[in-house]
């Protein structure tokens, strides 16, 4: 049996994304004094192209005392999102997942070059919605 990667379609995905150096150019909002932070050109773009039924998770190394700042930047882009996890050490991110009874995995990483965009947003975007679209992901 082939390995897929996945869920059925009918499930939403989780969305682990990193704020900084993907969304917001990174450390950034320490340099604009409080000034609304702008997301990267790309990145909207990117996020609006996340499914409506998917979680966004955004993860960040900044610190609590910026979640309200953090937050009103997002806001202020009208940029979605379900949890926001503040304060992680600045190491490699690692995501394990449980595999489906008939072999599908679920957990996907993807590393992007900093305040670049997502993987080129439309070679990514393509490769992950072929994935999702053919169930494997």
């Amino acid at each position: 049996m082939a390995t897929r990667i996945g869920e059925s379609p009918e499930f939403g995905k989780t969305w682990f994304i990193d704020l900084d150096g993907t969304i917001f150019k990174h450390n950034e909002y320490l340099d604009i004094k409080g000034e609304v932070q702008h997301p990267l050109p790309h990145a909207l773009k990117f996020l609006r192209s996340i499914p409506k039924q998917d979680t966004i998770v955004f993860t960040t190394g900044r610190k609590e005392k910026y979640r309200a700042y953090t937050i009103r930047c997002l806001k202020k882009a009208n940029i979605r999102f379900g949890h926001l996890i503040m304060g992680l050490p600045r190491g490699t991110r690692i995501i394990i997942n449980d595999e489906k009874e008939d072999g599908r995995k679920t957990a996907l990483g993807i590393t992007v070059a900093r305040n670049g965009r997502v993987s080129g947003h439309r070679k990514l975007s393509r490769e992950l919605y072929r994935l999702v679209s053919s169930g494997k992901i």
